[in-house]
C-alpha cells in the first residue's frame, strides 16, 4: 500500500511538472470498451501467461505473439511502477494505461487503469474458465485491499502457474484514486513434492 501511495505521489508530481524527455504513450481515440478490455485480456494471455507457459522471457517472445504491445518510451517509464532495469511495454490501443513487465523476481505483471474492474476481470476469468478444469482450476479469492479479484492455477510439467488478478473501482473505501486500477500477477513456481 505504501508503494501505491508513492506511485500516486510520483504521478501527481509528474502531472504538475510534465513528463521528462519524451511524450508518454496515449490511448487511441474513441476506443469501444470491448476493444479496451480485449487489449487487456490479450496482454494477460498472449504476453504474460504465454511467456510463463513456454518459459520464454517477455523480451524474447516471437514477434506477432502480441501485436498490441510496444516498447515504452521515456515518458511511459517515468510514470510506471516497473523496475527501471527491466523492459516495459505499453499498449498501442490503451497507451500507458496498460503496461506489461517482469518484476525483479520474474513475476509477469499487467497493470491497467481506467478500465471497468469487475467487467474486465470477469472477461478474463470467463476466458480461463472456458479453457476448462483440465487447464485452470479456480481458487477462491479473499478480498483484502482490493475487493474484486480472481485466482487461477494450472499444473505444467511439474510446475504451478498462478494467475492472480485484483482491482478496485475508483472511490471505494481506502481507494482515493479517481481511476480504477487492475493488477495481474502471473508466476510459475516448482510444485512441492
Amino acid at each position: 500500500m505504501r508503494r501505491l501511495g508513492f506511485h500516486v505521489l510520483i504521478v501527481a508530481t509528474l502531472m504538475l511538472l510534465g513528463a521528462p524527455r519524451g511524450q508518454a504513450s496515449t490511448p487511441q481515440p474513441n476506443i469501444p470498451m470491448s476493444a479496451a478490455i480485449g487489449a487487456f485480456v490479450d496482454a494477460v494471455n498472449l504476453a504474460c501467461i504465454y511467456s510463463k507457459v513456454v518459459k520464454i522471457p517477455l523480451d524474447a517472445l516471437p514477434s506477432g505473439v502480441e501485436d498490441d504491445l510496444i516498447p515504452a518510451d521515456a515518458g511511459d517509464r517515468a510514470i510506471s511502477m516497473a523496475p527501471k532495469d527491466r523492459p516495459l511495454w505499453v499498449s498501442k490501443t490503451l497507451g500507458n494505461h496498460l503496461e506489461v513487465f517482469n518484476d525483479k523476481d520474474g513475476t509477469c505483471r499487467v497493470i491497467a487503469d481506467q478500465l471497468p474492474v469487475q467487467r474486465t476481470l470477469d472477461t478474463e476469468a470467463r476466458y480461463l474458465r472456458e479453457l476448462g478444469t483440465k487447464a485452470y482450476e479456480e481458487r477462491s479469492y479473499i478480498p483484502g485491499y482490493n475487493p474484486v479479484g480472481y485466482e487461477f492455477v494450472r499444473s505444467i510439467n511439474g510446475d504451478i502457474l498462478t494467475v492472480h488478478m485484483e482491482g478496485a473501482e475508483p472511490g471505494l473505501p481506502l481507494h482515493a484514486s479517481r481511476f480504477s486500477l487492475i493488477t495481474v500477477r502471473v508466476t510459475r513456481t516448482p510444485s512441492r513434492p
